[in-house]
């Protein structure tokens, strides 16, 4: 490994970890093609980590923990020596892209590369995706911001590759020991200063865990304040659902009559959207007739968008196999078998991508 701060088009892999033996070696074997060098930070490892890092040809260092994920990525920029840092969690692995990474490092310098993410995660059992865009390849001078989600902060351009990652850390098994960590984190960062981003993202950790009434409450103080946020998507989808989930019904009907004509291409609003009125149609049965036709529009709706979505962090199966799933559970309760046929049939076929 040759990388050299006077060789502007060398990069490294540039990695924090902490007791992931379970996948470090994986993600270090995906990116040997692409990296100068790799550099993993160890932040206090009790298992074979910094053993497999080393095995793999990574320059090991150790710095002790802060509860503060921006000092930490940035000493270990501060230690790199490459001019192009490629930023990989050791849950993630290149997936593809490894040329069009070295291409970008070989042309002009002073530009961000973003790439996407495919994360894999679990809903009712069955296995679901999301792509997710990131600031993930940065020249040798941009540094982070944010005890959590930290985000890098430049001015510079930012410059789509066809590269991505993909990522397992969203699955149950993985999330479980994080959680804990997650929302103590943010709750110390909201403590220091009220951010609407990290109120969101606490919402979600929240969310995650199943704390509806609590993620209500986060998402509800930071809509009326992120109209133009790049997350704002991501926001009603999930306020809508928790909302629904928590009975906050005034507060969900308001939501869906501000935001579905602004996210009538999202299916996951309208997912979203068609879960939080059966909610209410359960809470308030008298009112069942009336909305189960609405659900059904919507559900329909998820299936003619379908799994293609301009919206980053958008869960493809929504406009997919989950809605042909909901609709056939939903023929099957209203005693419409044919239908329910039909739908069943549609949610293999989109689960197993034949159609």
């Amino acid at each position: 490994m040759n990388g050299h701060p006077s060789d502007p088009a060398s990069l490294a892999v540039v990695a924090i970890v902490r007791d992931e033996e379970r996948c470090i070696a994986r993600m270090l074997d995906s990116v040997q093609a692409v990296a100068d060098e790799i550099v993993v930070v160890d932040t206090g490892s009790v298992d074979r980590t910094p053993r497999i890092a080393a095995d793999h040809g990574a320059r090991v260092l150790t710095h002790p923990w802060s509860s503060d994920f921006a000092e930490a990525r940035n000493w270990a920029l501060d230690h790199t020596r490459s001019y192009w840092r490629l930023i990989v969690d050791a849950d993630e692995w290149l997936a593809e892209g490894a040329a069009a990474l070295r291409a970008f490092a070989a042309g002009p310098p002073e530009r961000v590369g973003l790439l996407e993410v495919l994360s894999s995660s679990e809903s009712d059992g069955a296995a679901i995706s999301r792509t997710d865009l990131s600031e993930r390849l940065l020249p040798g001078d941009v540094r982070y911001r944010g005890a959590i989600h930290e985000q890098p902060v430049h001015a510079l351009p930012v410059v789509p590759i066809a590269a991505a990652l993909a990522h397992d850390g969203y699955e149950a098994a993985q999330r479980e020991h994080k959680a804990e960590r997650n929302e103590s984190m943010l709750r110390a960062a909201l403590d220091r200063r009220d951010d609407l981003y990290l109120r969101y993202q606490l919402g979600k950790e929240l969310q995650a865990q199943g704390r509806h009434a609590e993620a209500a409450a986060c998402y509800a103080a930071v809509l009326p304040q992120s109209k133009e946020a790049p997350w704002r998507h991501s926001l009603v989808a999930r306020a809508v659902a928790v909302y629904g989930a928590s009975g906050r019904f005034a507060d969900l009907l308001a939501l869906l009559d501000d935001e579905l004509p602004r996210w009538h291409d999202s299916a996951d609003v309208a997912f979203a959207a068609a879960g939080a009125l059966l909610d209410l149609a359960v809470a308030l049965p008298d009112q069942a007739d009336e909305l189960l036709p609405e659900i059904e529009r919507l559900w329909q709706r998820c299936l003619r968008i379908g799994e293609h979505t301009p919206y980053p962090g958008s869960v493809p199966a929504r406009g997919g196999h989950l809605a042909a799933g909901n609709l056939a559970l939903l023929y099957d309760s209203l005693g419409e078998e044919k239908r329910a046929a039909e739908f069943h049939e549609l949610h293999r076929q989109l689960q197993k991508g034949t159609r």
